[in-house]
This record gives C-alpha cells, sequence and structure tokens, in this order.
C-alpha cells in the first residue's frame, strides 16, 4: 500500500489507536473468562458488556458537546480510559471490574468506541482533500488498528502461564502510555467555545439521519457477534479455553486488516457504496452458516471466511461520512454516528447473553439477517452516490 509521503500526525493517532486497540481486544475476549471463572452467569456476563456499551455511548455523546479543545477533550477521554484499566488491574474482581468498565466507558465490544475515534477521524479527513488520498490513510489508520487487535488476541497464545493479573496489568501499562503518541500531533484549533456548533443544511440533514438509522440497525446486529460475544459463545457451545480463544481471534484480526488494505483499492476500481454493500453482505452468509454443523473446525472456519470480508466496508465509511459532509459539521457528524452506533449495541450483549443460555445457534443467525437487511438498504438507498 503506497500512502506517499507519510503525515507524522495521521501517524501517531494510527500508532496510539493500535495501542487502544490492543488493550480493547485483550479485555473483549478475556473478560468473558474472568467473569465466568468468578461464576456470573452468562445473561449476567451480557448485563456487563451492555453496562460498558452504555457507559460509553454516554462519553461519545457528551464529550463533543463540551466547550473545550479538541486536544483536551482527548486527553479526558484518554485519561478516564487510563483510570479504569489501573482501577480494574488494581482490584482484580468482578465489581472492580464493573466499576472501571462503566468508570471509563469501556466498550467490550472488541471494536474502538471511544471518543477519541470521531476526533481522530475528522483530523486525518483534514489532512488531505481527495477521496483516494482519504481513503488510502483511513486504511492505514484502521489496518494498525487490526494489528494491534491480532497483538491483543496472540498475548494469551505467546505468553505461557497467563493470567488476568497480567492481562490487566499489561492493559493498564498501554493505556497509560497510548497518550505519548499524542504529543506528536498537531490538532486543529476548532472549538465550539469559539465557533459554535455549525447546523447542518435539509440535504445533510437528510442524509445524516438516514445514515443514521442504516449503521444503528447493523451495530444492533453486531452486537451480537461483538468479540466478548463471540467469545462467550464459543466458550458456551464448544467449551474453548481462553489461549485457543485468543489464537482464533487472532487469525480473525489477521484477516480483517489484510482485508482493510484490500478495501482501499477495490473502492477505488467500484466506489465506496458498491465495496461497503457487497463485501459486507458475502461476509454476512458466512456468519449465518456459522452455528447450523455444531462442528468446532467448521464454525472457525466460516468465522475466518466472514471476516476476510467483513471489515472491507471499514475504510470507505470512514471516506464517505468524511467527504459527503463538510468539513466544518464533520466532528459533529462523526460523533453522532459513534454514538448512534453505541446506542444501538446497548441492548444487543443482553438480548445475546439470554440467546447463549437459551438456543445458542440463534446468536449468528440474527446478526447475520440483521446486517444483511442493513447491506441491502443501504444499496437501495445510496447507489447513485459516486464517491
Amino acid at each position: 500500500m503506497n500512502l506517499g509521503k507519510p503525515d507524522l500526525s495521521g501517524f501517531m493517532i494510527s500508532v496510539s489507536r493500535s495501542m487502544r486497540s490492543f488493550v480493547l481486544t485483550l479485555l473483549s475476549f478475556s473478560s468473558p473468562y474472568f467473569l465466568v471463572s468468578h461464576s456470573v452467569s452468562y445473561f449476567n456476563v451480557g448485563m456487563i458488556i451492555l453496562a460498558g456499551s452504555a457507559a460509553s455511548t454516554i462519553y461519545v455523546y457528551v464529550l463533543p458537546v463540551l466547550r473545550i479543545r479538541i486536544i483536551r477533550r482527548v486527553l479526558l477521554s484518554w485519561f478516564l480510559f487510563s483510570f479504569a484499566t489501573v482501577t480494574a488491574a488494581v482490584t482484580l474482581t468482578v465489581a472492580g471490574f464493573i466499576f472501571a468498565v462503566v468508570a471509563g466507558g469501556i466498550s467490550l465490544s472488541g471494536k474502538d468506541m471511544s471518543p477519541n475515534q470521531p476526533v481522530e477521524q475528522y483530523v486525518i479527513g483534514s489532512l488531505f482533500t481527495s477521496s483516494r488520498e482519504k481513503n488510502l490513510h483511513f486504511s492505514f489508520y484502521n489496518f494498525l488498528s487490526y494489528a494491534g487487535n491480532t497483538a491483543g488476541a496472540l498475548f494469551v497464545v505467546l505468553y505461557p502461564g497467563v493470567t488476568f493479573r497480567l492481562i490487566f496489568d499489561v492493559c493498564a501499562f498501554l493505556a497509560v502510555a497510548s497518550v505519548f503518541p499524542y504529543m506528536l500531533v498537531k490538532f486543529p484549533e476548532h472549538s465550539t467555545h469559539r465557533r459554535g456548533i455549525p447546523k447542518l443544511d435539509r440535504e445533510a440533514r437528510s442524509s445524516r439521519n438516514r445514515l443514521a438509522a442504516l449503521f444503528a440497525a447493523d451495530a444492533f446486529g453486531g452486537g451480537f457477534v461483538s468479540t466478548s460475544m463471540l467469545a462467550l459463545w464459543f466458550l458456551a457451545v464448544f467449551s474453548v479455553p481462553i489461549r485457543q480463544s485468543g489464537l482464533i481471534f487472532a487469525f480473525v484480526n489477521i484477516l480483517s486488516g489484510i482485508s482493510i488494505i484490500a478495501s482501499g483499492r477495490l473502492s477505488m476500481k467500484i466506489g465506496t457504496i458498491r465495496t461497503m454493500v457487497w463485501t459486507h453482505l458475502i461476509s454476512n452468509i458466512f456468519l449465518i452458516l456459522m452455528p447450523l454443523f455444531h462442528i468446532l473446525v467448521l464454525s472457525e472456519l466460516f468465522l475466518f471466511a466472514r471476516q476476510a470480508t467483513s471489515q472491507m466496508d471499514v475504510s470507505p465509511r470512514d471516506t464517505f461520512v468524511n467527504t459527503v459532509f463538510s468539513p466544518e459539521v464533520r466532528p459533529r457528524t462523526n460523533s453522532q454516528f459513534l454514538a448512534v452506533r453505541n446506542v444501538s449495541t446497548i441492548p444487543s450483549p443482553a438480548l445475546g447473553g439470554a440467546i447463549i443460555q437459551a438456543v445458542p445457534d440463534l446468536l449468528p443467525f440474527s446478526a447475520g439477517i440483521i446486517k444483511s437487511a442493513y447491506d441491502v438498504t443501504l444499496y437501495v438507498l445510496f447507489r447513485e452516490n459516486k464517491i
């Protein structure tokens, strides 16, 4: 992937996000094992994951409207995240873990749903003018995120005798250290205190509302098959141990990283919307097939096949929402879309935990159907867009 002359701010943002992704992935698939080892039921595990999603949503919604400069908003989000992981490491109890998840707004979905993400996307989007440059740099941004995800999953595989104490200590260390790359980032001077919040015109509001509704449906279905919920599903259905789970999600994230790179070139050939829809739809067919045969190897293979295409929509989606809206409103729309996605995932873990406890096969099947409906509707509404 040729990005041309690298931009230091964009590179450092990607490095910080990769560190955050390591922590979030490691916590997301190890937390079900930690909680179940303390006799927490599958349903209550889902409720704890729900609590993290709810807290994350509140932060994503509240922080962008604070009348402070972007850099201070980023540092506030970093402090909450670091405080939470340090608290979990120090206490090493279920109560301490729940407090940390809520206080830090930690989403256990395995994806980065932090308040910093829309700010980072805004900064990268402001560095370049052409869709091609944006798409390539967003591909790199997301690629490093999946590299962090892969490293987080491989940690429990490559480190013999890994303990929950070590896992939480490593997460706390990296969360604190993730602030250092930001010191080399030149953040825009945008501040709601200085300029107010710009308004959207009628056409932009219509696009925002339709995209928000679609992203909500996609996120609701995706909440059933987040990293933590899939780890819980493999544990409940196949009694997969934590090290094998780490290996599964390492392969998942390697495939995701490869698909991120491929998506940049594909979207330049067929367009962002077609890339978003067709690759995502194929992945959802494999998701529906996951529970059909009750054979661990086949379920893993279908998951890997799904992951090889499921993330090809991420970079084109970032490019699309950071091009279709004007630069003045992008911080706002990015935050709104992230908040919508977070809100929509809130009920999924509790429902997913109940499904796993009652009819486990229904979990990936339901997610695949819902997400396929999102793909078809997105294509119908935005197929004429030429970005």
